[in-house]
């Protein structure tokens, strides 16, 4: 799916450019089908939105990128900004991911 509307980076201005360049490339990469069906299903599930992305982050980008800080908060940014565009809302933060290769703590959210 193509992203319905740009990535609002706010705070992460320091590592997205909407010209182009890896967070562009992130944030059309967290509109794939797949990847809104991993982060919905988790959420319904009750587990952090992030979780399922991990390996797949791992795969389609440079490891040491992904596993940066700010290139993971800004990752979250864009999970929340995409979830709450279809229909979920945030719950809280600060979860722990059990299975975090990339991710420690992550965002959880529900069905409005």
């Amino acid at each position: 799916m193509h992203p319905p509307f740009d990535f609002e980076p706010r705070s992460f201005t320091d590592v997205y450019d909407p010209s182009g360049g890896t967070g562009l490339d992130l944030w059309n990469w967290i509109w794939r089908d797949d990847n809104l069906v991993r982060m919905e299903t988790a959420s319904d599930l009750r587990r952090v939105a992030v979780e399922p992305l991990q390996r797949f982050l791992l795969q389609d980008f440079p490891p040491a990128l992904i596993r940066e800080h700010r290139v993971k908060q800004m990752i979250g940014a864009m999970a929340r900004q995409v979830l709450e565009h279809r229909g979920y809302e945030w719950v809280k933060k600060g979860y722990k991911v059990p299975t975090g290769t990339v991710f420690t703590t992550g965002s959880k959210y529900q069905r409005k």
